[in-house]
């Protein structure tokens, strides 16, 4: 059954990484390819969702504010 998802990372949630980054060390963009390596290993097949469009953050730190998605 196909699930209509959107990936999105709440502020708060994105603090969070970041504080806990600086304590451990690692940079938000380890810390981040491993959670995307994780949902990949867990949802291995997904796609676009039809007629959505990826919205974007704009600033310093550009990428994906959302990722609207389904998953098989």
């Amino acid at each position: 059954m196909a699930r209509d998802v959107t990936l999105r990372l709440p502020d708060e949630t994105a603090a969070r990484l970041e504080a806990t980054a600086r304590r451990e060390g690692r940079s938000l963009s380890e810390i981040g390819a491993r959670s995307i390596e994780e949902w990949l290993r867990r949802f291995p097949e997904y796609e676009l969702a039809p007629g959505a469009e990826v919205t974007w953050a704009g600033g310093q730190v550009r990428g994906p504010r959302s990722v609207p998605i389904v998953v098989a």
